[in-house]
């Protein structure tokens, strides 16, 4: 076969809409070239027989006009067919969504050649340029250097394609070889391996490498001290603290700005080091809270050679601690100290199983797996951590599957006996991390490590909990059994699978006993074969329990909802107690057919790597039992403290869950007495400064009331005159038919008459979609780009695109009540649509309203108001992020002005409220608020 990487035609296709099974193409665009040289192009407009939306229109500049006379699809494929002829090689940017479109349309000869070879310029970049922010087209075009960028034009998008993929291939021939022989099997599979691998050398002899390219992914170690342990405790006197802030920080960091909060906070924070207290601290943005508790931390740690646990809930703080505000901390201080960033098993490579892997992905797995393990090529050989979030290109979210395949979670570890035991990321940090003074980690390990009675808290003693407001919640996710599907069928896809080879566990095995004696060998591979139908066994009652609990589930909900959730506490409503019991026993059967595989290993001296294999299906067994152990649990679903529920985010991938009600109980006798120091702190703990709901909620009020103790900070931004706080009073109900439609004219009449860029949160997606249909066509008119959370992209892709806009208005709901940081002219204008109450028939929450209920409490006043008020305020705390922000919150809910509670609301805030009698009022109202502020 004659095959050249750089002969090929590139293709772009603009269609209308992103369903190849309902939408239509209206433009192809293609280019031919031959050995690197542009041979020839193809573009023709297509009547695709129906009208173009205006957003199709607005994307690619193709009106309805210009497709009119343009001929059918059908018309133009014999040409396109004819352009594309003897071609080896289709390459095209997301080639995926082309050829699913365009192949339908071709004969059989020609869908074979499109759907054979093909190269994604958007999976090579992410090989050869690791670390990029974005690999859309224009992004990848800019970085290359190409003058005209892409421009949803079909021939004019080939063309920057076709650029961009010699540009990808001259890079690729000059990477590291055994980077470019990875490659070499995984952009076409093992068939072309050598082919691929001896272009690569013809283009390297032809393309001196002119330019290099190198990305640091940073390291999760900084600093080298080692803890010197005392025999006595050192106290932190409050006047080194405020030396620390008055001099040093203010000698080694430029911008520093002296904040009398933040300096109350440090030495609030060292007074609970130096007395073993629990200590909540409310700290508005800009006091700088990171700060205010890392110095006394670092300084208690250095001093008294012990560690402080550091736990965030996001990953934007915890790259701001470990890569901005300790460094600086370091240099400031001028103290000989060691952190590092430490995460859950599941986020670290493991080498051994990447490298089997992708042995058999290049052997057996279709283009698509294979191109996303392309990702992970140069970053595997050049990341000092092996943490999957360094990774840009490799999305885990849509090949979570591939991920479990290749990460250090589950229960398998060969430890030293491991080929790449020296290399092996998670031994380096669990070995770093033991002589650190400070670790900073996530919640989701530090409740992980509590759960598992592992030995973070217990060698630490002392944790800062950031991000402490939504604590509770976070510890009910995360202390609760659940179990999905997919779950299982990686599981069982580990042990064996067939795609088209076989591959898994088992496989390996077999080969294995290919080269011990015969006897030997009939008598492992009879085994083998007993866990294989023991295996097959489980796969079908998998199904059986799965198929059946998802019919039921989704027969009894509403399809419009985006998430369906119904709490049991007996399961037996959905699945059949014969059914539950069958698969449960397979799954016995299955450990217990592994466990007899492993002994079986062991007695064969002739085996090689016995000690590999035996470890292998043990630790699958272990896997196994830990799965059934919580299949166990959640289907028995005979706890009182614990509420169990079915969540469907698809029709058929159910998945089973399970929370405690009492975290109160469970903190306090548990984690706290396990810590000496405990700091939690947010810029929402209180309502209107009172700490109680929070404590209560916490089970602060217990065990450990007499060592806890609160500050609420002030602000130290000018809220009264930098905010402008208005009600829409005037409006119906929200429960009202017509609350959307009244609610949508307000929007967009403020929208209109201020011209500023703005946020809209909402409390329930139907709502979103409900005002953008009605006002976002006017909305579009008037200048604004709308950008919709629709679940049609992530909410950071999402924020990131509102970012770079100039006239955005935001519409969201769930993360962008808090966490969102938009400082200055990125937020002005922030629209609160309802007042956030928690949906109360979500299956924790409805059973925390019960149980207070049951009690004879008031479940409203002591759960849902309290709950909302501390959302409220989160949600509120996006508009004003610096000292010279300025802008006005409007707040569309009549009863934070109609209700007698909504005093609670409004009291949690700063500003005082303005509630306008008509829309008009509110306008005007609000333009008069921008018009002042302007002048100021």
């Amino acid at each position: 076969m004659n095959f050249r990487l750089d002969s090929f035609v590139c293709i772009d296709l603009e269609t209308t809409g992103l369903d190849f099974d309902y939408d239509k193409i209206i433009e192809i665009g293609a280019v031919k070239y031959v050995k690197g040289e542009k041979t020839g192009e193809f573009s023709q407009l297509i009547n695709p027989g129906v009208s173009l939306t205006p957003d199709i229109v607005q994307l690619t500049g193709i009106s309805n006009n210009d497709i009119v006379d343009a001929p059918s699809i059908d018309e133009v494929i014999p040409r396109f067919e004819q352009f594309i002829d003897e071609t080896s090689l289709l390459v095209g940017h997301n080639v995926n969504f082309d050829v699913s479109f365009i192949k339908r349309h071709l004969t059989d000869k020609y869908s074979a050649i499109i759907g054979g070879t093909v190269a994604d310029t958007a999976a090579l970049a992410r090989l050869v340029w690791p670390g990029q922010k974005s690999y859309s087209l224009f992004n990848l075009s800019e970085f290359i250097g190409i003058k005209e960028p892409p421009t949803h034009r079909a021939l004019k998008d080939a063309e920057v394609t076709a650029e961009l993929y010699l540009n990808e291939i001259k890079t690729l021939a000059h990477l590291p070889k055994n980077v470019q022989n990875i490659a070499a099997g995984l952009i076409f599979g093992m068939q072309m391996k050598g082919t691929v691998f001896a272009s690569l050398e013809n283009i390297a002899r032809h393309h001196p490498k002119t330019t290099s390219y190198s990305y640091d992914y940073g390291d999760n170690v900084f600093g080298s001290g080692e803890i010197k342990h005392s025999a006595e405790y050192t106290e932190i006197h409050p006047d080194i603290i405020i030396e620390y802030f008055e001099t040093a920080l203010r000698r080694s960091i430029a911008e520093y700005e002296e904040r009398p909060q933040q300096i109350e906070m440090a030495n609030q924070v060292a007074g609970a080091f130096n007395r073993s207290e629990i200590f909540l601290a409310e700290a508005p943005t800009g006091v700088g809270k990171s700060l205010a508790y890392l110095i006394p931390a670092v300084v208690w740690a250095v001093t008294n050679g012990e560690s402080v646990i550091i736990s965030t809930g996001t990953k934007n703080l915890q790259d701001q601690l470990f890569n901005k505000d300790i460094p600086q901390v370091a240099e400031a201080l001028g103290l000989d100290f060691k952190a590092v960033l430490l995460k859950g098993r599941a986020n670290y490579l493991c080498l051994f199983k990447y490298y089997e892997l992708l042995n058999e992905a290049i052997s057996s797995f279709g283009p698509e797996e294979r191109h996303a393990l392309l990702s992970l090529a140069t970053w595997a050989e050049t990341t000092k951590t092996g943490d999957i979030s360094e990774c840009t290109g490799f999305s885990i979210s849509r090949w979570r599957y591939l991920w479990a395949r290749a990460s250090c979670d589950g229960n398998f570890c060969l430890g030293k006996s491991c080929n790449y035991y020296k290399r092996c990321f998670l031994f380096k940090i669990k070995n770093e991390a033991a002589g650190a003074h400070i670790k900073v980690i996530n919640h989701h390990l530090l409740f992980a490590d509590y759960s598992t009675r592992g030995d973070l808290l217990a060698t630490s003693g002392h944790a800062i909990i950031d991000e402490a407001h939504n604590l509770e919640k976070i510890a009910a996710s995360y202390l609760g059994p659940e179990i999905t599907f997919s779950q299982f069928l990686t599981l069982f896809n580990q042990i064996f699978t067939v795609r088209p080879v076989e591959t898994g566990f088992l496989a390996l095995a077999k080969m294995r006993a290919l080269t011990i004696d015969r006897e030997e060998a009939k008598f492992i591979n009879n085994i083998i074969s007993k866990v294989q139908r023991k295996l097959m066994a489980a796969r079908g009652d998998s199904n059986e329990f799965f198929e059946k609990l998802a019919a039921a589930v989704v027969s009894g909900t509403n399809e419009e909802t985006r998430t369906r959730e119904i709490s049991y506490t007996d399961i037996t409503r959905f699945v059949p107690q014969v059914i539950i019991d069958k698969f449960d026993n397979s799954l016995k059967n299955l450990e217990t057919s592994l466990i007899d595989l492993s002994e079986s290993i062991d007695e064969m001296d002739s085996l090689k790597d016995k000690l590999e294999l035996s470890i292998r299906a043990r630790a699958l067994s272990q896997d196994l039992r830990d799965c059934r152990m919580a299949y166990e649990f959640l289907t028995a679903a005979d706890s009182k403290d614990y509420v169990y529920w079915i969540e469907m985010a698809r029709k058929t991938d159910a998945k089973i869950i399970s929370a405690p009600l009492e975290i109160c109980k469970i903190l306090d006798s548990g984690f706290y007495d396990r810590l000496k120091t405990l700091i939690l702190c947010s810029a929402t703990l209180s309502i209107a400064g009172d700490f109680s709901y929070y404590k209560q909620r916490l089970g602060l009020n217990l065990n450990s009331a007499n060592r806890t103790f609160e500050k609420a900070l002030d602000s130290p931004f000018d809220l009264k005159r930098n905010i402008g706080f208005y009600s829409a009073g005037f409006l119906p109900n929200p429960n009202a038919a017509d609350f959307d439609k009244e609610s949508a004219e307000v929007i967009y009449d403020l929208f209109n008459a201020v011209k500023v860029k703005g946020m809209i949160l909402f409390t329930a997606y139907k709502n979103i979609i409900s005002v953008v249909d009605l006002i976002g066509g006017r909305l579009l008119n008037s200048g604004f780009e709308l950008f919709v959370q629709d679940g049609s992209q992530s909410p950071a892709r999402l924020l990131s695109r509102f970012r770079n806009s100039t006239s955005g208005i935001l519409f969201g709901a769930d993360s962008f009540w808090e966490g969102v940081d938009l400082p200055g002219d990125e937020l002005q204008l922030l629209v609160i649509v309802k007042l956030p109450f928690a949906v109360p028939d979500k299956p924790w929450i409805k059973a925390n309203l019960d149980r207070i209920d049951s009690r004879g409490g008031i479940s409203f006043m002591e759960f849902s108001l309290p709950e909302a008020v501390i959302r409220f305020r989160q949600g509120f705390g996006r508009l004003i992020r610096k000292k010279t922000d300025s802008g006005c919150v409007v707040v569309l809910d009549p009863r934070l002005s109609g209700k007698e509670y909504g005093r609670y609301f409004t009291k949690s805030v700063s500003p005082a409220l303005f509630t306008a009698a008509n829309r008009d009022e509110l306008t005007t109202a609000v333009k008069r608020f921008f018009e002042i502020s302007k002048q100021i």
